[in-house]
């Protein structure tokens, strides 16, 4: 019995320490931008850092086709190329959303505002990124390396045992097609 009292006094001052610990990182200011009991990051930063990382991913992305990877200033290049239209998308969500907003309503709840539109911006480029991904693998699909390794794979298909009776039949090249 006493054991267990122990024990059960030794998890309330973990708890209790923890609940500590918490409140303290509760009542950080953001680091971005300063707006009080943020923990650290309010909403609003923290949907502008993942739209500035999903940029800058989208710009790395499309260096992988289009830049010597070994040339810094080249891969900056394409990362500036790509910056560009996604700007004018976030200029185009953040036009967008002002036009849904009532005149003072920004005003009355800034806070909420901020992250509104953050939040905003951050879907236009959710909806970019995807399309810089899907062009960079087309390109790197069209690779002489990877064309080599559709041929093997294809080639992989056809040799396996229940091919070998037919291997021209319809199963087997469709298997082998796929898999090219």
């Amino acid at each position: 019995m006493r054991i267990e009292n122990t024990h059960s006094g030794a998890r309330e001052r973990e708890r209790a320490a923890v609940a500590a610990a918490e409140a303290v990182r509760r009542a950080l200011p953001c680091e971005g931008c300063g707006q009080e009991r943020a923990a650290g990051l309010c909403e609003a930063c923290g949907y502008r850092r993942e739209t500035e990382a999903l940029t800058v991913d989208a710009g790395l992305v499309a260096a992988t086709w289009s830049a010597d990877l070994d040339d810094a200033d080249e891969v900056a290049s394409v990362a500036d190329r790509v910056r560009r239209p996604v700007e004018i998308d976030i200029a185009a969500a953040r036009r967008a959303f002002m036009g849904l907003v009532e005149p003072g309503e920004l005003d009355s709840e800034p806070t909420a505002a901020a992250a509104a539109l953050a939040f905003a911006v951050l879907q236009a480029v959710q909806q970019t990124a995807p399309e810089y991904r899907r062009c960079a693998l087309a390109m790197l699909g069209r690779t002489e390396e990877a064309e080599a390794e559709a041929r093997r794979a294809y080639a992989t298909e056809q040799k396996r045992r229940w091919f070998r009776a037919n291997p021209n039949g319809a199963d087997a090249v469709a298997a082998a097609t796929k898999a090219h």
